[in-house]
């Protein structure tokens, strides 16, 4: 009896280590697609990320143009028709 009872213990010992192992198995797989796609997300933010620097480079230089005195008054006078105190105007019809 006591020897049937030590062959019960060792196979639900190697049932229970077998699920175990299923069990870890299973999981690291999960965890393995989890983080390939964490990898991929990461990548697709990094790209937009670059995207965003180059449109933000490319308006930081639209308002340092802009804000020029020689940008200011072209289009003073191309929107206003302003001219300058010391100009002469033609007009040719």
């Amino acid at each position: 009896m006591t020897r049937m009872n030590a062959v019960k213990k060792v196979k639900l010992i190697t049932i229970c280590a077998t699920i175990f192992l299923f069990a870890m198995i299973v999981l690291s797989f999960g965890l393995y697609i989890h983080a390939n796609q964490l990898a991929a997300k990461s990548a697709s933010l990094d790209k937009k990320i670059e995207e965003l620097s180059i449109t933000q480079i490319s308006l930081e230089e639209g308002i340092k143009t802009r804000s020029s005195d020689a940008y200011i008054e072209q289009q003073a006078r191309e929107q206003l028709g302003m001219i300058k105190d010391d100009e002469e105007v033609f007009v040719v019809d």
